[in-house]
């Protein structure tokens, strides 16, 4: 079984989202969003975890999403620019933005949270987009003005050892990009690795792969999982269908 690791899909894959549509409205979906109010739009929010291919920006991308909040057997596709959705954004990098200290709350720091960048945006968000400060699981919504980038990563690091929590989601966050660098590539030293692949298969949620091989020009990688031949999942790299998007679906090192 090969994986083709194509460079634009991890823009995706993996990444936590937040959806808007016009359908979710308790007024019957009649445009006129308050963006004065946008924390309290019906956003719906989740996990991306496949794409029907890989250029973002073609109108007919659909998603397989599970939403927070359901099961994985609910997950399902939906169009990003469908109809009636108005807004939809996919998380991105990090970045600084302002906040209370949350030990001091009279003092104002610098902290670090991850953006949402928006791929769609009927609504008129404009310069508006979601932030989640690392260490808290709510989100807040603010200018993008107001957003600083991260300059210095190892001081930025260092100055957050005080915090466990924070300190070790920013780690993992680090070594999560690190990780999907070398997946890009067909690393060769990932071989001998064990990746956790998701599948669409009805039956299962993921199932665990050996990298057998790599090869950085064609951007592929080799696995051997015995779990695959029992669901009988083939990987067709030159189509476009269902069985190629469990390849493209690898989003987790172990």
């Amino acid at each position: 079984m090969v994986l083709t690791l194509a460079e634009s899909w991890p823009v995706l894959v993996g990444k936590r989202f937040l959806s808007l549509s016009a359908a979710d409205r308790g007024d019957g979906g009649h445009d006129g969003w308050d963006v004065g109010r946008v924390a309290e739009w019906p956003w719906l929010s989740g996990t991306i975890r496949a794409v029907s291919h890989t250029d973002v920006t073609k109108k007919d991308l659909k998603v397989c999403v599970e939403f927070d909040g359901e099961s994985w057997r609910k997950r399902r596709w939906i169009e990003v620019y469908g109809l009636l959705r108005r807004a939809f954004l996919v998380e991105h990098n990090l970045v600084l933005a302002e906040r209370k200290c949350p030990e001091i709350s009279e003092r104002i720091v610098q902290w670090p949270a991850i953006v949402y960048k928006s791929l769609l945006d009927k609504a008129g968000l404009g310069s508006i987009t979601s932030i989640r400060f690392l260490g808290d699981q709510q989100r807040v919504f603010l200018s993008k003005d107001l957003l600083k980038p991260i300059q210095d990563v190892n001081r930025l690091r260092l100055s957050l050892m005080d915090n466990h929590d924070v300190s070790k989601e920013f780690q993992a966050l680090i070594v999560k990009h690190l990780d999907e660098s070398h997946l890009l590539q067909g690393d060769k030293n990932l071989v001998g690795s064990e990746v956790k692949i998701y599948s669409l298969d009805p039956s299962t949620q993921w199932f665990s792969a050996t990298v057998i091989n790599g090869n950085p020009a064609s951007k592929t990688l080799q696995v051997n999982c015995e779990e695959v031949k029992m669901m009988t999942i083939a990987c067709n790299m030159t189509g476009e269908d269902s069985s190629t998007e469990n390849c493209r679906s690898i989003t987790d090192s172990c």
